[in-house]
């Protein structure tokens, strides 16, 4: 490979980088998630079993949010 200057001059080799279905898929499904409205994404996250919804969130987080439900609901504002 001819050298431009781009990458440096030790840079002697062809580097091949493959693209294969698997990440156009994922670059896809990525970019749909992204575009989703927020019912479309609601309406989603129905699909899913609790534990699923819960999954790779901060425990601390799930404690805050579970207090201030019970803190709303032991006030009579709203309920679960």
């Amino acid at each position: 490979m001819a050298n431009n200057g781009l990458y440096g001059d030790d840079l002697d080799e062809e580097v091949f980088m493959t693209y294969t279905m698997e990440d156009f898929n994922r670059e896809v499904r990525e970019e749909l998630l992204q575009s989703l409205t927020k019912e479309e994404r609601e309406k989603f996250l129905k699909t899913l079993d609790p534990e699923e919804r819960l999954e790779g969130l901060d425990p601390k987080f799930i404690e805050e949010y579970l207090r201030k439900i019970l803190v709303i609901t032991d006030l009579g504002v709203g309920g679960m």
